[in-house]
């Protein structure tokens, strides 16, 4: 039972040295062989906090997170007409603004509307008895239907062969190998020239990609192995975070839905091929794209620093604090984006909680603090001195027009649309669910708000605006969302979800409509491929 933890801890204490080293090593342009010292300590920090496996165990393993729950009919058809006139109205508008945003793209009639009901909803008193339309009863104690090591094993597997039978070749692939490449090859200084465009002397070009240790790790295991870098960007590092990510899926979903795991992680892996993939998309950034290092942040990391976050905030524990901290230096190693994005993830939880928890809760949050001195000096010391081009990209485009590249398929952007209304009034259905019409309002009002969105792309993104779609982790709030569906009802309700994602799989939306079938090794355009290396 202890091997997910296990792997969960040993990579992240790997990659947490690894991407310090990285950092300064990239920043100050130290000599190559700098980065065998590098791996070395993080290899022995891999070995060294196994140690603290079973500790994560116990902090991240007990009750359930989740209870089952059942509509209480009674206080259903108990509602007044004029609470039923006013829902009716607010859906009626609501379901305008969805129809708007569907064919238009114009996002601020929901959004206007979304803000107020959610806002309203979040803050609203109408718990003085017995009034909530749901109950929740406790989840009976059962065993496993399969061990966790066995189920570990399982889940790596598959994504394993998917990963490997499966190939979205992606030309910008290209720029992140040659620098790969070029870090090997000018070993003098690390990132000091560029090495892509052929032009002696020529600076390196965007301070950003520093940070990124994911493609060091490829040059570096290359230099020792006698590989070339894309064999080991494209083979060895995505295997160990296929290893990784199905480490931390077992660890997240056995915190949150106990014997129940196995399913909702496969309910998981499924909604990340269901979901579009389009190149903006969370299907495109998810296990076939494991080349990039943002492929592992989007899928991995920030449904891992979302768990972290709500975890540390109920129980204080500093271990989980460490962990969190821990989880935003990685993912910046993972990709340079996460230097707003895991924050932002962080803030948005945090800024929930805080409004409706209690006075130690808020305490927790306020110490949150402490995991954004890291990304914060990263982000001051290259603003100060090596400030990042721009990425070229003149328009930041509209939170409506976004959505289509982000949500891809016509069925998939009205889901979401229905889903984030249907968010909105959540907390009617119990008090429990006011954090999350309240985290939509969070959502709405600091992120997907039209009225910043110009600002974001100046001052943060570089008007690659899609990625602050990132801090939602769609397919894991949606696994979550299946998961108490699951535990609640019966095994003919199962099947149903069952067929539900399978069917999603097949639909045109689906990630398999845009992969190249058939096992790979190297994931490139194959005619191409020939002709470079010919």
């Amino acid at each position: 039972d202890d091997i997910p933890y296990s792997v969960t801890v040993a990579a992240l204490g790997f990659l947490l040295v690894w991407s310090v080293g990285t950092h300064i090593a990239a920043i100050n342009a130290l000599h190559f062989k700098t980065l065998y010292i590098v791996l070395v300590l993080s290899l022995l920090t891999a070995i060294y906090v196994l140690r603290y496996s079973n500790k994560l165990k116990l902090l991240l393993t007990g009750h359930s997170s989740f209870n089952r729950f059942e509509l209480d009919i009674n206080n259903l058809f108990s509602i007044s007409k004029l609470e039923f006139l006013i829902f009716s109205i607010l859906m009626f508008i609501s379901a305008a603004a969805v129809i708007t945003q569907y064919f238009t793209s114009n996002f601020t009639p929901l959004w206007l509307i979304s803000i107020l009901i959610s806002c309203t909803v979040a803050f609203q008193k109408i718990y003085a008895g017995d009034k909530s339309f749901l109950k929740f009863n406790q989840l009976p104690v059962m065993g496993g239907c399969i061990s966790v090591a066995t189920g570990f094993v399982f889940v790596t597997s598959l994504m394993l062969i998917f990963y490997f039978i499966s190939s979205v070749p992606d030309s910008d692939d290209a720029m992140f190998l040659n620098m790969a490449i070029g870090a090997k090859q000018n070993q003098e200084a690390i990132y000091l020239t560029d090495s892509m465009l052929g032009i002696p002397g020529l600076d390196f070009f965007r301070s950003t990609y520093k940070l990124e240790s994911y493609l060091l790790l490829a040059s570096v295991i290359s230099e020792l192995t006698g590989l070339s870098v894309i064999q080991t960007a494209h083979i060895v590092i995505p295997s160990f975070m296929c290893l990784f990510t199905a480490g931390v899926f077992v660890v997240i979903h056995r915190c949150l839905f106990r014997e129940h795991w196995f399913a909702t992680v496969l309910i998981h892996l499924v909604l990340l091929i269901a979901l579009d993939g389009s190149f903006q998309s969370y299907g495109f950034h998810a296990i076939p794209r494991f080349i990039h290092g943002k492929g592992p942040f989007v899928t991995t990391m920030v449904p891992l620093i979302s768990l972290l976050t709500v975890k540390y905030i109920i129980g204080g524990a500093k271990f989980i604090l460490f962990l969190l901290g821990a989880s935003l230096i990685v993912s910046i190693g993972f990709t340079a984006n996460a230097i707003y994005v895991a924050p932002m993830t962080i803030g948005l939880i945090a800024a929930t909680m805080f409004i409706l928890g209690n006075a130690k809760t808020k305490y927790n949050c306020l110490k949150l603090i402490f995991t954004i001195i890291y990304p914060a000096a990263l982000a001051l010391y290259l603003l100060l001195f090596d400030p990042p081009l721009s990425a070229g990209i003149r328009n930041a485009g509209t939170v409506g027009g976004t959505f289509w590249p982000v949500l891809g398929a016509n069925y998939v952007h009205a889901v979401f649309l229905i889903l984030l209304v249907f968010g909105s009034f959540s907390g009617l259905l119990h008090q429990k669910f006011r954090s999350i019409s309240l985290y939509i309002f969070l959502l709405l009002a600091l992120v997907l708000n039209p009225f910043l969105w110009d600002l974001y792309g100046r001052l943060v993104t570089g008007d690659v605006n899609y990625r602050l779609f990132w801090v939602l982790p769609l397919p894991f709030i949606l696994s979550i969302f299946f998961g108490m569906i699951w535990i609640s009802f019966s095994r003919k309700i199962r099947l149903l979800i069952s067929v539900f994602l399978l069917l999603a799989c097949l639909l045109p939306g689906s990630i398999i409509y845009k992969i190249n079938w058939g096992f790979s090794l190297l994931k490139v355009p194959v005619e191409e491929f020939k002709i470079a290396t010919n």
